[in-house]
C-alpha cells in the first residue's frame, strides 16, 4: 500500500536482532524498526504493537512431555532448557526467565544458550533438553526432529515498529499512516489462559527512509 501510493521514496532495509535494530532508531540511523516489543524502552521512541503470536515448548519427539497434548508451564519444573544467546534480546529473556520462575515456582534451569536460529537443533541433540519459542518457529524447527506442545497458560510474544517521536521525516509520516490503515487492531487485554511477557510491552529489519 505505501509503494503504491509513495512510489518515488527509496526504501533502504538492514537486517538485525530486535536490540540492534531499536539502537539504529535511537541513534537516527534508521527511522523505523520492526522487532520484538520487549527490547526494554528508549525516552523518545515510540512503539507500537502489530502482531502477537504464542510461544511453545519444544523437545525431543521421545521426551515424556511429548506424550501431553498440552504442558502446563508448572510442569516444566526441574527441566534441563536451552536459553536465548547473550547479546540477542537480553530484555525479553530476563522478562522470559521471570515469567517462567514465577509460574513453576522456581528459575528455569538453563544449561546452554544458543542464538534464535540454533535453538531447535540444540534442543534436538541435547538429551533431553526444552526449550520455548514461538510456534511459528518450532513449526520450521520440526525438520531437525523436534516436536513442539502448546503451555497452559500460553506465553504472547508480540511484534511491533518502533520510531522516534521526533522524527520530522515526511515519508515516515506517510508509512505509519499507511500502517494505520492496513494493521489489524491490538487490544490491551488477552483472552483468558493467555499472558503477556513482556512488562516493557508498549525482529527482524530495519528501514530508513529517504
Amino acid at each position: 500500500m505505501f509503494r503504491r501510493r509513495h512510489p518515488g521514496v527509496r526504501i533502504e532495509t538492514m537486517s538485525g536482532y530486535s536490540s540492534e535494530n531499536l539502537e539504529r532508531v535511537v541513534k537516527r540511523d534508521a527511522d523505523l524498526a520492526f522487532l520484538t516489543i520487549g527490547v526494554g524502552r528508549r525516552a523518545g521512541v515510540v512503539m507500537r504493537v502489530l502482531d502477537r503470536h504464542p510461544l511453545v515448548v519444544i523437545m525431543a519427539p521421545d521426551h515424556h512431555l511429548a506424550a501431553r497434548v498440552s504442558v502446563p508451564v508448572a510442569e516444566l519444573r526441574g527441566e534441563r532448557f536451552i536459553g536465548l544467546s547473550f547479546g540477542v534480546n537480553n530484555a525479553f529473556a530476563k522478562d522470559m526467565n521471570t515469567w517462567l520462575t514465577r509460574q513453576m515456582g522456581e528459575q528455569p534451569r538453563i544449561v546452554a544458550f544458543e542464538p534464535p536460529d540454533q535453538i531447535a537443533s540444540a534442543v534436538a541433540t541435547s538429551g533431553g533438553a526444552v526449550a520455548v519459542m514461538t510456534e511459528t518457529r518450532a513449526l520450521v524447527g520440526e525438520s531437525v526432529g523436534i516436536v513442539y506442545r502448546k503451555l497452559a497458560p500460553t506465553p504472547m510474544i508480540e511484534y511491533g515498529i518502533a520510531f522516534r517521536k521526533d522524527n520530522p521525516s515526511q515519508p515516515l509520516a506517510d508509512f505509519l499512516e499507511a500502517v494505520d490503515d492496513s494493521a489489524p487492531t491490538i487490544t490491551d487485554g488477552l483472552s483468558a489462559g493467555y499472558e503477556g511477557v513482556s512488562r516493557s510491552s508498549p525482529a527482524r529489519a530495519a528501514t530508513k527512509t529517504a
